[in-house]
């Protein structure tokens, strides 16, 4: 049921009935939740359906509203509250899906996801004088304060474009970049369901307008997905590698232990040494978990980022204003890792046929490459003079996805190879 960010899936996969169930499971393992969502069409229902759930088990609940997936998790640790969040991030807009914190903001672990799964088959409630009903707050203005606290920067001043896909991310990222003394335009900020500014998934190809709109008169842009917990940057040469990015923050947060994904380019773990700090790697999908165990001053992966002083949680917002923050001491700051291009192809892949492609897969791969191998999280293999790869079944889709830096004939062999594996299962 659950991937790797959750329960995402068609409205038909993640139904009313489903996210019932979930919601009763989750109330059974807390005794307040906070439920939040993104501005989609099926949204509205699915929070009733799981409130409705999280209600029949005795729950206290507390609506928040359309959020940020971000301040879902920072109010669920504030209120000492499991959290849930009716999202689909950055997929199209007839999914939905379910992302769940525990109360100190933290994703939820396998573990805990695997008694969500084991509750969802059960069908308790408490007696009809012990069902609650959900009462209603509004925290953003609150979430602001906090995270501009955080930051402690109010004298910026730069012109910043932040384009929100039509999502919520408006709610927080602008105003936050107002007060530290940003002069703001907002992009596609009004929330609509159908993502019509230019889809919610932001990349080079979609951000093409917005990177000449950048161009014309800003010193950085800023770009979000539906749910706003992943962030693009713009500037006057176009849509900066999500590894370069990377890299500037976890520089900017060393020395210190930084944890990252296989994905990664090894170019962060430069930049982190520069710095006197070290690179860490974990399974995609698992950072925020990472840093509940470990100690670490900050730990990502590509286009998303976790801050451990603000909040073990993915944070859109908070990585926009550190990016702000740092562009504004140094203009040059991603001079020398822009050349920095890990190419990304994905192979459809039928979930249940994935176990079987990979482990074909990663026989072919040893039997044609040579290098450092780490099977950690798919098949990460190091090929040296920074040339590497990566092959990962997607925990989201029906894909796998291979990852590559060094040369396009790489990619292009690659591809091959696992469409092959496809075929043969």
């Amino acid at each position: 049921m659950f991937g790797t960010s959750g329960v995402r899936g068609s409205i038909e996969a993640v139904s009313p009935s489903l996210v019932l169930r979930i919601g009763r499971a989750v109330g059974s393992m807390s005794d307040r939740v906070v439920v939040g969502r993104d501005g989609r069409y099926t949204g509205g229902s699915l929070v009733s359906a799981f409130v409705s759930g999280a209600e029949s088990v005795g729950c206290d609940v507390t609506r928040i509203g359309v959020v940020p997936t971000h301040v879902v998790a920072w109010t669920a640790r504030e209120y000492d509250a499991y959290g849930a969040v009716i999202t689909a991030s950055h997929n199209p807009p007839e999914d939905n899906g379910v992302k769940l914190f525990c109360d100190d903001g933290g994703e939820f672990s396998e573990d805990d996801e695997k008694e969500v799964e084991s509750l969802v088959e059960g069908d308790t409630s408490v007696s009809w004088e012990e069902w609650t009903e959900a009462d209603e707050t509004e925290v953003v203005d609150e979430y602001i304060d906090a995270a501009w606290e955080y930051v402690g920067v109010s004298d910026i001043d730069l012109h910043v474009a932040v384009d929100c896909a039509n999502g919520v991310g408006a709610r927080t990222t602008v105003p936050l970049l107002e007060r530290m003394g940003c002069a703001v335009v907002p992009v596609n900020a009004q929330t609509d369901p159908a993502f019509p500014g230019r889809g919610s998934k932001p990349t080079p190809e979609t951000l093409a307008e917005f990177v000449d709109f950048v161009r014309d008169g800003f010193d950085l842009g800023l770009a979000h997905d539906g749910d706003a917990d992943r962030l693009v940057v713009v500037d006057d040469e176009g849509v900066v590698s999500e590894d370069a990015v990377l890299a500037v923050l976890a520089r900017e947060h060393a020395p210190g232990t930084v944890l990252t994904t296989p994905n990664a380019s090894p170019r962060v773990d430069e930049a982190v040494k520069e710095a006197d700090g070290e690179v860490e790697r974990v399974a995609l999908g698992a950072v925020s978990q990472e840093v509940r165990r470990r100690d670490a001053v900050f730990a990502a992966e590509p286009w998303k980022h976790v801050f451990p002083d603000f909040g073990g949680w993915v944070d859109g917002t908070i990585a926009a204003a550190e990016v702000v923050a740092a562009y504004a001491e140094d203009d040059c700051i991603f001079d020398g890792l822009r050349e920095v291009n890990v190419r990304k192809e994905s192979v459809g892949c039928e979930n249940d046929d994935k176990p079987a492609v990979m482990k074909a897969a990663e026989e072919r791969l040893r039997e044609e490459y040579g290098g450092s191998f780490d099977t950690a999280d798919g098949v990460r293999v190091d090929l040296g003079d920074g040339r590497w790869f990566l092959v990962r079944a997607s925990g989201t889709e029906p894909v796998v996805r291979v990852y590559a830096e060094g040369d396009d004939e790489l990619v292009t062999s690659l591809v091959s190879l696992v469409k092959d594996a496809v075929r043969r299962v």
